[in-house]
């Protein structure tokens, strides 16, 4: 009898910031946008009020996660990027360049490529303990030398091995092609609202003795690996 909303609906997928957090974790999404960014007006007041308003709701939202610098700089910079995704979807509504926009199947693919890779950036400062170690690992992930106490390995692209981009590759067309959770039990309505975005697959969960015992055996595997007590992941926040 319990009807649960869905939290997360491809958020990887997302063609810009403000779709990524309609997607990410949609009950605190949904909970910042009722009771802060509404709250400070919104879009009501004006464009430089709403700008603000996505600034402060953003801000607010990484100190909930943690009372420290680098969960406010992770709100602050997704600040940023809904106010510079507002605004360049003003100027294309503005040039009457919207609508051509979103139906260009290689805008598309650009924009899912520069969302997935600001948020990627913005999780650097989510999970660092500080802001200087954040900043250094941003500077290896670009290539650039790093000092003994950041975190990680400065790689080169032609250090790399031809079988790790192919395995690379392989892993990122599982991840686009392949069905997840939501996809398989599609049709048993898991969610209240599982039937807005879940993709057509001939994977389909139905009770029937085949999916029953790759259940048991699922059910199994994880139990073995529970070999140790795991804190729960918001005691980090």
């Amino acid at each position: 009898g319990f009807e649960l909303m869905e939290n997360f609906k491809l958020p990887c997928f997302s063609k810009s910031i403000s779709e990524f957090w309609k997607r990410w974790h949609i009950s605190l999404s949904t909970w910042f946008r009722d009771y802060l960014y509404i709250s400070l007006g919104g879009n009501r007041l004006g464009s430089f009020r709403r700008y603000l308003n996505l600034s402060l709701t953003m801000i607010l939202g990484g100190l909930w996660h943690g009372a420290g610098w680098t969960f406010i700089a992770w709100g602050a910079l997704h600040g940023f990027y809904l106010v510079v995704n507002h605004g360049f979807r003003t100027v294309l509504a503005r040039l009457v360049l919207r609508e051509r926009f979103d139906r260009s199947f290689g805008a598309r693919i650009a924009a899912r490529a520069l969302t997935l890779l600001c948020v990627v950036v913005a999780w650097v400062f989510f999970r660092a303990t500080t802001i200087s170690g954040a900043l250094r690992f941003c500077g290896a992930l670009l290539g650039m030398e790093m000092s003994d106490t950041a975190i990680g390995v400065a790689l080169h692209f032609d250090d790399i091995a031809v079988w790790m981009w192919a395995t690379v590759a392989g892993l990122l067309g599982w991840c686009i092609w392949a069905p997840n959770t939501l996809d398989v039990l599609n049709e048993q309505k898991p969610t209240t609202d599982s039937q807005q975005l879940q993709r057509r697959t001939p994977i389909t969960w139905r009770p029937t003795f085949g999916w029953a015992v790759l259940a048991v055996v699922l059910l199994t595997l994880s139990l073995r690996s529970m070999t140790r007590p795991t804190e729960f992941l918001y005691f980090n926040f």
